[in-house]
């Protein structure tokens, strides 16, 4: 079964026993971010993926489940986790008077924080400057934080600009192998002219050897001297997980009622609990089965599920057919040991009472009518005998 990303099944089941199951799941999850949901009866069961495109057992454990039907829902999502967000609404730090957790920009430049004028909370960041130097920039820098290497992440951040030449948002890496920060990609650059909010963001990997990140906001120069300051605002900006349009498999899906503690290994090891020893056909309405089991079982059949199959049988009574995989006739053997359980179609018994009954009831009336004639014709006989006497 394939699962593209955020997509969902469903299916339903009958449970025969109200207990606590185990959910094994058998899945390969490209996305090493995407989340694995379980839902029964308004209940929720997550498992996060490790990220491996391999086959994989994953297990939902003490999942308490009453007996009938049960619907199961079974889905993937990739949700954006934010990794790092930068606000600029915890304030002001007055000792390097900037942002607090980023530093202040060059001389060339003023910065505020702008009320009201933000895409996500109160302030957004607002730096100016008259220079038309192109090689003029801000390089306010956010607090280095860590990172976990070998993944995928996506930056996003909002910018507002006015009369602004090559603004640009830089991303730098610490390398343990050269213990040295390193430029790593940008997260926009190029940007010119005046625009209102536009969101911009990008996706990249980090390597083996990258263990911890940040930011440089790079405020560009004025483009147009006439035009007055360049003016560059920047808010919500967030380093995330990223959101990959890749498919996901599930191969097997096990519901199991775990009573011995086994672990996944154990429990798919053949044990050999009930044998069936013979199968005798009387007719195609009419089953003998002879088990020999060591604890109670659904005994199943082939046929489309009936209600009118019944099976029965010494120390048994009647046992009534249930659906088993949703489609195919089952009986639940509440016995052990070694015995014989017949399968009937009820019906077709009915069909042979019925046929009985007819053939007694025309062979009571065939009887009824020679023993007629026969009194009929021996009193005529009898006449003619006599006549012919005289």
């Amino acid at each position: 079964m394939v699962l593209d990303e955020n997509a969902e099944v469903s299916s339903k089941f009958e449970i025969l026993k109200s207990d606590i199951y185990s959910i094994y799941i058998k899945a390969a999850i490209e996305n090493p971010y995407d989340n694995i949901t379980l839902e029964f009866n308004n209940k929720t069961y997550l498992c996060e993926s490790d990220g491996s495109k391999e086959f994989k057992w994953i297990t939902f454990d003490n999942i308490t489940l009453d007996s009938g039907i049960q619907h199961i829902n079974l889905s993937t999502s990739t949700p954006k986790k934010v990794v790092a967000d930068f606000s600029f609404d915890i304030g002001w730090n007055y000792t390097v008077d900037a942002p607090k957790l980023w530093s202040g920009p060059r001389r060339e430049f003023s910065i505020d924080l702008d009320p009201g004028n933000a895409t996500d909370g109160k302030y957004s960041v607002k730096l100016s400057t008259d220079s038309t130097d192109p090689k003029t920039w801000s390089r306010i820098t956010c607090e280095p934080f860590p990172i976990r290497p070998n993944s995928f992440y996506e930056a996003k951040i909002d910018i507002r600009y006015q009369n602004v030449d090559n603004a640009q948002v830089r991303i730098v890496g610490y390398n343990t192998s050269t213990e040295a920060w390193e430029f790593l990609t940008y997260l926009v650059t190029g940007i010119k002219g005046t625009k209102n909010w536009t969101e911009y963001n990008t996706t990249f990997y980090l390597p083996s050897d990258i263990t911890q990140l940040y930011f440089v906001l790079n405020a560009g120069p004025a483009l147009n001297p006439n035009s007055g300051n360049a003016t560059t605002w920047f808010d919500n900006l967030k380093l995330r997980r990223p959101t990959f349009q890749r498919i996901n498999e599930i191969d097997t899906l096990i519901l199991y009622r775990n009573e011995n503690n086994q672990t996944l290994h154990e429990i798919f090891q053949p044990v050999v609990e009930t044998r069936i020893i013979s199968i005798k056909r009387i007719d195609s309405t009419k089953y003998e089965v002879k088990i020999d089991t060591s604890k109670p079982f659904v005994l199943g059949m082939a046929d489309a599920f009936d209600k009118h199959w019944i099976a029965y049988g010494k120390g048994l009574g009647r046992i009534d057919s249930i659906p088993i995989y949703g489609m195919l006739n089952g009986f639940y053997i509440d016995k052990t040991g070694n015995f014989t359980v017949t399968i009937e179609f009820e019906p077709q018994q009915w069909f042979y009472t019925g046929l009985a009954i007819t053939g007694l009831t025309f062979a009571g009336t065939l009887a009824f009518l020679i023993w007629v004639d026969r009194k009929t014709w021996g009193a005529r006989f009898r006449k003619i005998i006599q006549f012919g006497g005289k």
